[in-house]
């Protein structure tokens, strides 16, 4: 479906008839079929228990995308919905209230549906209140927001293919005291069709998520660097959690014994 945060792939195209998920990047993101957005992408939010905290969300849809006049105003829904990593790092969501950890039965928003005129924008006022008596540590819920408008009509024997966008922001709910402790617990190397893929395997035994950065190294017998890989930001690494990432390395190496 879509990245973990702190990713963002080029699009890909969707199956006819099918919904396109749109990964929104902590400021956001623009739709090229659709022309909307919505930022931020993501949203962290301190609240202690027995209060409330209340941020916005922007949505925005461009006059045109590419050239081409879009429709002057389009029809948009709000949602919301769980999130979480699965153990390689991939991001998963699902029914609202299902998932550990879930933070979507304090959040109420408001407007969940309305009308948006091309080149305008709309706020979506969002207030999360955490219960009395809740543990400390990082909760997770999503919104997402997607257009409504139908379809243009099909001419007869003439087939089309419709794509609609989905676009999330991702809300962290942190509950205080937080705590972080990651450590690496394991390092392998292996090859797959013919690419070195690095896989480190990571544990935060903390209750709140680490965002960190990786980088490698390879070094020869003879302790010279022959491959170095400058750092990148590495998947979000939630609390209470462990996560093997494959790390592909674009180079290729001589026969040899290297660390």
């Amino acid at each position: 479906r879509y990245p973990p945060p702190g990713g963002q792939p080029p699009r890909k195209p969707c199956l006819p008839w099918a919904l396109c998920v749109a990964p929104a990047s902590q400021h956001g993101a623009q739709a090229g079929a659709q022309g909307f957005g919505v930022s931020p992408g993501r949203i962290e939010l301190e609240v202690k228990p027995g209060t409330e905290r209340t941020t916005v969300l922007v949505v925005d849809y461009g006059k045109e995308e590419g050239g081409k006049e879009l429709p002057p105003n389009i029809r948009v829904v709000a949602r919301s919905e769980d999130w979480g990593l699965k153990a390689n790092g991939e991001l998963i969501t699902a029914d609202a209230g299902t998932l550990p950890r879930s933070a979507a039965s304090w959040m109420i928003f408001s407007p969940s549906e309305f009308t948006v005129a091309a080149g305008t924008k709309q706020t979506i006022r969002i207030t999360i209140s955490v219960p009395e008596g809740t543990k400390p540590g990082d909760y997770y819920a999503a919104l997402y927001i997607e257009d409504r408008n139908p379809p243009p009509p099909t001419k007869e024997n003439n087939p089309q293919l419709n794509i609609r966008y989905r676009f999330y922001s991702l809300i962290y709910v942190m509950v205080p005291q937080l705590t972080r402790k990651g450590e690496l617990t394991n390092l392998a190397a292996n090859v797959e069709a013919g690419k070195i893929i690095v896989s480190p395997t990571l544990k935060n035994t903390g209750n709140s998520r680490i965002r960190g950065t990786h980088s490698v190294e390879i070094r020869d017998e003879a302790d010279r660097v022959v491959a170095d890989f400058p750092k990148k930001e590495a998947t979000v690494l939630l609390g209470d959690s462990e996560m093997t990432l494959k790390i592909p390395l674009e180079h290729t190496l001589p026969a040899g014994k290297y660390k």
